[in-house]
């Protein structure tokens, strides 16, 4: 079973959205789009979350992704 996971990523002084930020959940790669939302639709498991902009900090950390979720949404805010 696949789940889709949502990260957002927003601006933690202001709370806007990063567009075209970098986020990588292991070895799947995509970018946030113009609302800082990235997508990904994988299998449940533990993952290491890396999300990069050349305006920002770089972010890293573990996400486990739950067996029995179907949908898993995380915000990430970054300075």
């Amino acid at each position: 079973m696949m789940v889709v996971v949502v990260i957002r990523v927003v601006d933690k002084a202001t709370r806007k959205p990063v567009p075209f930020a970098p986020v990588q959940l292991g070895a799947y790669k995509s970018f946030t789009d113009g609302n800082g939302v990235a997508t990904f639709d994988i299998a449940p498991g533990v993952y290491t979350v890396a999300i990069r902009h050349s305006d920002y900090r770089p972010y890293t950390a573990p996400m486990t992704i739950p067996p029995f979720e179907q949908y898993v949404y995380v915000e990430r805010a970054r300075m």
